[in-house]
């Protein structure tokens, strides 16, 4: 009896010390990540092209680790009409745009516990630009693109399950 309550109490100190161990352990990315959720949803911006006005529709979606760090895709294109006059030696021709681009999408939320909070974001990707004859509905020029669109958001926690935010950014397309 005595062989069985030494064994049981050397077996649970053990694995009490394997426990604490684990509990130490280090790790170079972080070693306190309690939650793993996710969201997503559609997204309708306001942006200027060739100084005329347009809306871009898309929407995104992303893992967010701990309510704070989200990591996700997300894609984007035009919804509006831009046009472009395109004058040469044989004339002049009225030529639309058509955008589309996605991406890796990374943000981090500060304080997203509180009723009104702050994000930063980022996506980065590439896409393509589409000049077409509205005429005759036949392309002209297409174009890839590197697209990279960092903004700051502020939004509002309406239930716990549900944010609205409005954002403010800047959209570098280089190619």
């Amino acid at each position: 009896m005595k062989l069985i309550s030494l064994f049981t109490v050397t077996t649970l100190l053990i694995l009490g010390l394997c426990g604490s161990a684990q509990a130490q352990q280090e790790t170079l990315i972080g070693n306190n990540v309690n939650s793993v959720s996710g969201y997503g949803g559609p997204e309708f911006m306001f942006t200027s092209i060739d100084g005329q006005s347009a809306a871009v529709f898309g929407g995104f979606g992303a893992a967010l680790f701990n309510g704070k760090f989200a990591i996700g895709g997300g894609g984007f294109g035009l919804a509006s009409n831009v046009n472009y006059r395109n004058t040469d030696a044989f004339g002049t021709d009225e030529l639309d745009y058509d955008f589309g681009y996605g991406g890796v999408y990374l943000e981090y939320h500060f304080t997203p516990n509180k009723l009104v909070h702050f994000t930063v974001a980022s996506l980065v990707g590439g896409g393509g630009i589409e000049l077409y004859n509205n005429t005759t509905r036949r392309e002209e020029e297409e174009l890839g693109v590197f697209v990279m669109d960092p903004r700051i958001r502020a939004e509002v926690n309406l239930t716990s399950f549900l944010r609205v935010s409005v954002a403010g950014g800047y959209r570098l397309v280089a190619g």
